[in-house]
């Protein structure tokens, strides 16, 4: 467990000085989802959790890190089953074809909405949100919005 976190670390710091290393080679992630998923299984079925796979894909192969994108499904799916306390957690694999006749690969967890407690967000005060002027006559608006998910490609 520490030496994973020490080499989380370096990697972070690799990432950050732009000097990370990638080893793109032919994966399917599909079964690198579906691996993940099933290390991470026995967590949820502790916290009395179902774990699903949701695979919206016709060819899952891809050149990638095989390393990396496991790395960031463990991180992804392990932080769903922690921070959800009752129900279920959904892992989602999704495929599409871009412009440049590439491919879009998409990785996300789904929890139902009431699988974790209720946060209460912060409200924007008066000041926050009020408009103000600017130099050149333009205006500043609120100080934060908060982004909604992107919806899921059907």
């Amino acid at each position: 467990m520490l030496a994973q976190l020490l080499n989380d670390v370096i990697d972070f710091s690799k990432i950050e000085a732009g000097r990370l290393d990638l080893s793109p080679e032919p994966m399917d992630v599909a079964a690198a989802l579906e691996n993940v998923a099933g290390m991470l299984r026995p967590l949820a079925d502790a916290k009395g959790l179902e774990l699903r796979v949701a695979i919206s894909a016709d060819d899952p192969w891809i050149r990638a890190d095989p390393v990396r994108i496991r790395q960031g499904l463990f991180n992804l799916i392990g932080n769903a089953v922690k921070f959800t306390h009752r129900g279920h957690v959904e892992a989602r694999l999704s495929m599409r074809g871009d412009a440049e006749g590439g491919r879009r690969v998409r990785f996300g967890s789904r929890t139902p909405a009431s699988a974790s407690p209720r946060r209460r967000r912060p409200r924007c005060s008066s000041a926050s949100t009020r408009r103000t002027a600017r130099p050149r006559g333009g205006s500043a608006a609120r100080a934060w919005a908060w982004p909604s998910p992107a919806p899921w490609p059907r």
